[in-house]
């Protein structure tokens, strides 16, 4: 899956890693680990938090399942 968001005025891209899954919980996302994510652009680099908390919303619980955040 991606995360997308506007940075100075053009679509910037992450890709996030996920798989989908049988039963209850249909899909898992995997974030990168904090050491990984210095490896994103800069846009991204020190907001990870922030970026993983959004995605968390609008992917939650009972569908889908975290790992790595």
């Amino acid at each position: 899956m991606y995360y997308e968001e506007l940075v100075d005025g053009k679509w910037a891209r992450l890709a996030i890693d996920g798989e989908i899954l049988i039963g209850p919980t249909h899909h898992i996302i995997y974030f990168a680990s904090e050491k990984a994510w210095h490896e994103y652009p800069a846009w991204a680099r020190d907001r990870r938090s922030e970026i993983v908390s959004r995605i968390k919303t609008e992917f939650c619980p009972p569908a889908y399942k975290h790992h790595g955040g």
